[in-house]
């Protein structure tokens, strides 16, 4: 484990009690979890709730919300694999079920005898992009279940995970799907994501093409109404064209996550998944650190007004 992601852990370590903590001094929060009032709970958005995932809420008609997001990966076969994405995002509900949302990227970079990668040490503005959200069939009364989808075309000057300088397109399609298990208490969700990307160096003239197909659930506990917690599951699949033809590996990842609503106008995500199983196509080794990285972490702070 490298010694960033090890801190990493640390913090996320450290924030649980904290957190928890925090939420357990709050006596209407005890008194609330002891009456296991489904009630009490009331309705959430499920928009940004599940980790890796997304919920298939859009708010209501003219909801606003901006989010400050770090995602991480961290460790492949080699010396220093580290790699950061931040972004900055901005989302208007225009209607009950169509949303908005508009996102600025930076990436950083520090990569060290990988192979299949240039060393490199950068941090640079990487891009930008836009996604539009349409909900198919809301969740609440008369349906037990919500459904939506994503298109989110984007455009990148830096590739996320090697570093590299490029000129980027890409144009992730998710289909999205939860439920409550239990009203206001047990959640599941469902997504569905197919992502092509079309990119070549800077200063190159062929373009590369690849693609990248992504299945997850989670299944997340609210422990109080402000507390939160859950497990992501994720199979994904990296092809070396955008037709889905030609495999270069798939890896298994699994992980907690946590959702804690500081006020009913913020909240803060955190989650953490690690490969557990995994196979590059050519390799008998039971991981595939050659197209994923071991660890992959997510922190979120969303502000709603």
């Amino acid at each position: 484990m490298t010694g960033m992601f090890g801190r990493f852990i640390i913090l996320a370590v450290l924030a649980v009690p904290l957190c928890l903590g925090f939420t357990a001094a709050r006596a209407d929060d005890e008194e609330t979890a002891k009456t296991q009032d489904p009630n009490a709970f009331g309705e959430i958005d499920t928009g940004q709730f599940f980790g890796f995932l997304q919920g298939s809420d859009v708010g209501s008609r003219g909801d606003k919300d901006m989010e400050a997001e770090t995602n991480f990966e961290g460790q492949r076969r080699g010396s220093t694999y580290q790699a950061f994405s931040q972004s900055l995002s901005s989302e208007y509900a225009i209607t009950d079920r169509f949303s908005l949302e508009l996102a600025l990227y930076g990436n950083s970079a520090r990569i060290r005898n990988i192979a299949g990668f240039d060393d490199t040490n950068r941090t640079d503005f990487s891009g930008l992009s836009a996604a539009f959200k349409s909900v198919l069939v809301p969740r609440g009364k008369g349906s037990p279940f919500g459904l939506a989808v994503t298109v989110e075309p984007g455009w990148a000057r830096m590739e996320d995970q090697s570093g590299t300088r490029i000129v980027g397109y890409s144009g992730e399609v998710r289909m999205i799907s939860d439920t409550e298990l239990m009203p206001n208490r047990l959640y599941l969700a469902l997504n569905g994501a197919y992502e092509p990307n079309i990119s070549k160096d800077k200063g190159a003239t062929q373009w590369a093409r690849n693609g990248r197909v992504d299945l997850a659930s989670a299944l997340v506990y609210r422990i109080t109404p402000r507390l939160a917690l859950g497990t992501n599951l994720e199979y994904l699949r990296q092809y070396n064209d955008t037709n889905l033809q030609k495999l270069l590996g798939q890896a298994i990842y699994l992980g907690p996550m946590l959702h804690f609503q500081m006020t009913p106008q913020t909240f803060t995500l955190l989650a953490l998944e690690t490969q557990v199983s995994g196979r590059a196509v050519g390799e008998t080794r039971a991981l595939d650190l050659t197209n994923f990285a071991r660890f992959r972490a997510k922190i979120r702070f969303g502000l709603a007004f």
